[in-house]
């Protein structure tokens, strides 16, 4: 019997606002993964299908684009969330 994930975590940038000394990407300043290739993860991930989506960083709302991102991911109707080290939220983001 082969076993399969049911979930996945997508890094969409490297970029953070903190230098966590317990974090494994702590100093790493990798850019923004572009749309495209988010989409074509995603693609293929869902292929495999995979149920779970987990949005991740470095800080992922210092993505250009995380709510881009948010809105393919709610409209494509599958169950995720984002990581975040919650310093950036406010009442419009939560929303």
């Amino acid at each position: 019997m082969s076993v399969k994930p049911y979930c996945a975590n997508i890094e969409i940038t490297g970029v953070c606002n903190y230098k966590c000394a317990h974090c494994f990407d702590a100093g790493k300043k990798e850019g923004d993964m572009p749309l495209d290739t988010f989409e074509k993860i995603f693609k293929n991930l869902r292929r495999e299908n995979i149920l779970f989506f987990n949005i991740i960083g470095g800080e992922p709302l210092l993505h250009k684009n995380w709510r881009t991102i948010a809105y393919y991911l709610n409209k494509a109707k599958v169950c995720f969330s984002i990581s975040t080290n919650g310093s950036l939220l406010d009442e419009n983001k939560v929303k």
